[in-house]
C-alpha cells in the first residue's frame, strides 16, 4: 500500500517538473494517467488547465474548469473561470447545465450571462422575455439578443463587432454573415464575416467558414479547411458539405472513408452515411445503388453537387416531382438556359409516364418548365392542355396562346370546339367547327359532328344544308348513309330522296318514306321481305346509326330474331345509355323467356341505377318473375308510365296479402298507406287500414 502511494506521488511530482520545465505533452500523459488514480486532486487540475490554455484546446480547459469547480464548489473563480470557458466556447448547453445546478441567487449574479444563455436555449420562453426586459438596454448582452432576434440591422451588427468581447464579435459576425448570405444575397460581405468570425475563434467557426465556402461551390478552399478540423467539430450537415468538397474533386475513395468516419453516435448517421455513399454510386455509375442509398438518405440539398445528384437520381427512378424540383431550383441560374436542351430530352419521357399514369399536377407542373422553348415543342404544349382540361380547366388566355403558335393542331381547335360548345356560343362553336374541320385528318367526321350538333340545337334546315354540302364536295356511301339517318331521325323527305340515290340504300330509304308518309302497309312488307340489314356493319359508326332504328322496327313488327341478332352486335358499342338492354328485356319477355328478359332488365338496372325507365322495366320483370317485394321497391310511386303503374300496385297488393297473412301489421300499415297515395279509392287497402285499427283497439282495451 505503502509503495503504491509512494509511486502516485513520484507520477504527481514528475508530471508536475515537467510542467515547470515547459514539456506540456509529457506533463499532459502523466497528469491523465495521475487523474484516473486521483481524479479528486485540484493541483493537478489546475495544471492541466494551464496545459490546455497553452495549447489553446479551450474545449478541454473547459472541461478541467467543471471538475474543478465540482471539487470546490465554494471556489467563486473555480465557477466564474468555468462559465467563462463555456462561454468563449458558445457551448450554451454546457452554460445552461451548469446554471441550472446553482440556486436562482446565484444564477443573477452573472445575469448577463445567464440571460444570454436563457435566449440561446429557450427563445421564446416567457422567463427568457422576463430577463431581457430585466436587462440594461446600453448593455452589450441586450444589444447583442435584439441584433440576434430580428435578425440584423446590419449597422447594429457592425457596432457590435467591434465590441471588446470575442464571444459577441463573433456571435455578431455569424449573425451579420447569415443574413448577408440568405436574405440580402451579399455573398461577398458573408465571406467577409464569416472569414472573420474563423479569425476570432477557429476551433468553432472553421467548419461555419468550410460550409459556406462549399454553398458558394468553392470547394476546394472548402476541402482544405474541412481536412484540418477534427471529426469531433463537424456536425452532420458539415459532413455532408465536407463529402460534396471531396465529390467536386472526383475523389471516391475518399468520399467512403469520410462516411467511415461520421460519428456512430450521431442521430442522423444513417442518413448522412448513405447520402456520402449515393455521391460515390454516382462518381462511380452505379444508378442501382445510388438510388437506393439517396432513398435511404431521405437528404434534399439544393448545393451544386447536391442537385446533380438529385437529377441523376430523379431520371433513374423517374421521379417527376424530383425532377422538377431540380429544374425548380436550377430555372433561375445559367445551368438551366446552358443545358435546358439536355433537361428537355430527359423530361420526355418522364412526361409521358405522367400522362400515362394521369398524374396531371406533375404534368402541369413538367411541362410549365418548358412552355418557353424557341421553337415551341408541340407534344409539350399538348401534354400541358391535356392535363389542364382534366384538371383545373384551360384558361381561354392559354388555349388561344396554343392555337396562335401551332395552328394546325387538332388538338388544340377540338379544344377550342368544346370550349364554344361549353359556354354556349353558337357562333363561336360554327366557327370552331370550321377550323376544326380545315385541319382536321378525318374532316367528312368533323363536318357530320357540325351537323349533329346543328340537328340537337334544333336548327334542322342549317344542318340539312350541311349535309348537302357535305355530298356536293364527298358523294360518297358514308355521307349518303348520314343522310338516311338524319332522315330517319328528323323525317326530313329530301335527306331521305339524296339517300334513295344510292342504289343500296334505296329501300332502306323507301321503306322509311312509306313508314311515315305513305302506306304503312307496304312498309310492313318491305321489311318483312327485305333484309337491309345486310351490307351494314357494326364496326362503321355510320352503319349504326340505321342499324339502331331498324332493329327498332323490326321489334315492333315481331321480327324478334333479326332484332336480337342487331341489338346484340350493337351491344358493345352502346353502352353510354340502357336502350340495348331494355330493348333486349322487352324482345325476351314478349318471347316468354322471362329468365332471359330479367337478365338483360338487371344488367341495365347495374348500368343505370337511377333511371326511372330502367327501374321502371326492371321492376316489371321482376313481377313477371314473382318477385313483387323487389317490383314494389324498383318502381318508384312518381312512375307516370300506365304499365308501370299497374305492375307497382298488383305488386302492392300480392305484399299486402302475404304480409297479412304472415301476421306483419305494421309492414301491412306501410304498404296499405302506399297503396292509397297511389289509388285513393282503393277498396282492399282501406278495410286493411279499418281492420288495422279495430286490432290495435282491441290490443288496447282487452276484456
Amino acid at each position: 500500500m505503502a509503495y503504491r502511494y509512494q509511486s502516485h506521488t513520484r507520477l504527481f511530482q514528475s508530471a508536475k517538473s515537467a510542467f515547470e520545465n515547459g514539456d506540456y505533452a509529457e506533463a499532459e500523459a502523466m497528469f491523465t494517467r495521475y487523474l484516473k488514480i486521483d481524479p479528486n486532486q485540484e493541483e493537478a487540475w489546475r495544471c492541466m488547465v494551464e496545459i490546455y490554455r497553452k495549447n489553446g484546446d479551450s474545449f478541454q480547459e473547459a472541461h478541467c474548469w467543471r471538475r474543478l469547480a465540482r471539487l470546490n464548489p465554494l471556489n467563486e473563480e473555480y465557477l466564474r473561470e468555468c462559465l467563462q470557458a463555456y462561454y468563449r466556447n458558445h457551448d450554451y448547453a454546457k452554460l445552461g447545465e451548469t446554471f441550472m445546478r446553482l440556486p436562482e441567487g446565484k444564477r443573477l449574479e452573472y445575469r448577463e450571462l445567464y440571460t444570454l444563455t436563457r435566449f440561446k436555449l429557450a427563445p421564446q420562453s416567457s422567463d427568457t422575455a422576463k430577463l431581457i426586459t430585466e436587462l440594461a438596454p446600453e448593455s452589450t448582452t441586450a444589444r447583442l439578443i435584439q441584433a440576434l432576434q430580428k435578425p440584423g440591422p446590419p449597422a447594429e451588427l457592425a457596432i457590435l463587432e467591434e465590441s471588446e468581447d470575442p464571444v459577441v464579435q463573433v456571435e455578431a459576425f455569424i449573425q451579420d454573415a447569415a443574413l448577408a448570405e440568405w436574405q440580402e444575397r451579399d455573398f461577398a460581405r458573408a465571406e467577409h464575416c464569416y472569414r472573420r468570425a474563423a479569425e476570432l475563434n477557429p476551433t468553432l467557426c472553421r467548419s461555419v467558414l468550410a460550409s459556406f465556402l462549399g454553398r458558394q461551390g468553392q470547394y476546394r478552399d472548402a476541402l482544405e479547411i474541412f481536412q484540418e478540423i477534427p471529426d469531433g467539430r463537424l456536425s452532420g450537415s458539415m459532413f455532408l458539405d465536407y463529402a460534396e468538397a471531396l465529390f467536386y474533386e472526383k475523389d471516391a475513395e475518399a468520399l467512403k472513408h469520410l462516411a467511415q468516419r461520421v460519428p456512430q453516435g450521431s442521430s442522423n448517421v444513417i442518413s448522412v452515411r448513405a447520402y456520402i455513399h449515393s455521391l460515390v454510386a454516382l462518381l462511380e455509375n452505379q444508378p442501382v445503388e445510388m438510388v437506393k442509398n439517396f432513398a435511404v438518405a431521405q437528404i434534399q440539398r439544393n448545393t451544386r453537387p447536391g442537385l446533380m445528384l438529385r437529377y441523376a437520381v430523379a431520371i433513374e427512378s423517374k421521379n417527376v416531382r424530383q425532377f422538377c424540383a431540380v429544374l425548380a431550383a436550377w430555372k433561375p441560374t445559367t445551368v438551366f438556359q446552358q443545358r435546358h436542351q439536355d433537361f428537355l430530352a430527359q423530361a420526355q419521357p418522364l412526361l409521358d409516364r405522367a400522362l400515362q399514369e394521369r398524374q396531371w399536377e406533375q404534368v402541369i407542373e413538367l411541362a410549365g418548365f418548358f412552355l418557353d422553348e424557341r421553337p415551341p415543342v408541340e407534344k409539350i404544349w399538348h401534354a400541358y392542355l391535356l392535363a389542364l382540361a382534366s384538371t383545373r380547366g384551360v384558361p381561354d388566355s392559354t388555349l388561344q396562346q396554343a392555337i396562335r403558335l401551332f395552328p394546325e393542331s387538332q388538338l388544340f381547335r377540338s379544344m377550342a370546339l368544346n370550349a364554344a360548345i361549353g359556354k354556349g356560343d353558337l357562333s363561336g362553336t360554327l366557327n370552331a367547327f370550321d377550323k376544326l374541320i380545315e385541319v382536321s385528318d378525318d374532316s367528312p367526321t368533323v363536318h357530320y359532328s357540325k351537323v349533329l350538333f346543328l340537328e340537337e340545337s334544333g336548327r334542322l334546315d342549317e344542318a340539312m344544308q350541311e349535309l348537302k354540302n357535305m355530298l356536293e364536295s364527298d358523294p360518297s356511301l358514308q355521307n349518303r348513309k348520314h343522310c338516311l339517318a338524319f332522315g330517319i331521325r328528323t323525317g326530313n323527305q329530301e335527306a331521305l330522296d339524296l339517300a334513295a340515290q344510292e342504289p343500296s340504300l334505296s329501300t332502306f330509304a323507301e321503306f322509311e318514306k312509306e313508314r311515315r308518309y305513305g302506306d304503312i302497309q307496304r312498309a310492313e312488307t318491305i321489311l318483312k321481305e327485305t333484309q337491309m340489314e345486310h351490307g351494314l356493319s357494326v364496326e362503321h359508326p355510320e352503319d349504326r346509326e340505321l342499324m339502331l332504328p331498324l332493329a327498332f322496327c323490326l321489334a315492333l313488327s315481331h321480327e324478334y330474331s333479326r332484332a336480337i341478332a342487331l341489338y346484340e352486335a350493337l351491344a358493345p358499342y352502346l353502352t353510354q345509355n340502357a336502350t340495348v338492354d331494355i330493348n333486349l328485356s322487352e324482345i325476351y319477355a314478349a318471347l316468354g323467356d322471362l329468365p332471359r328478359a330479367l337478365q338483360y332488365a338487371a344488367q341495365a338496372y347495374r348500368r343505370f341505377p337511377q333511371s326511372p325507365l330502367v327501374q321502371g322495366v326492371y321492376g316489371v320483370r321482376c313481377a313477371e318473375n314473382g318477385d313483387f317485394q323487389k317490383a314494389a321497391d324498383l318502381i318508384p310511386d312518381s312512375a307516370d308510365i300506365p304499365p308501370f303503374r299497374n305492375v307497382l300496385l298488383t305488386s302492392l297488393e300480392k305484399n299486402l296479402e302475404s304480409n297479412l297473412a304472415a301476421k306483419r301489421y305494421s309492414l301491412c300499415r306501410s304498404i296499405a298507406t302506399r297503396i292509397l297515395r297511389l289509388q285513393p279509392d282503393h277498396a282492399r287497402a282501406q278495410e286493411c287500414l279499418d281492420q288495422l285499427d279495430q286490432l290495435q283497439r282491441e290490443n288496447a282495451n282487452p276484456k
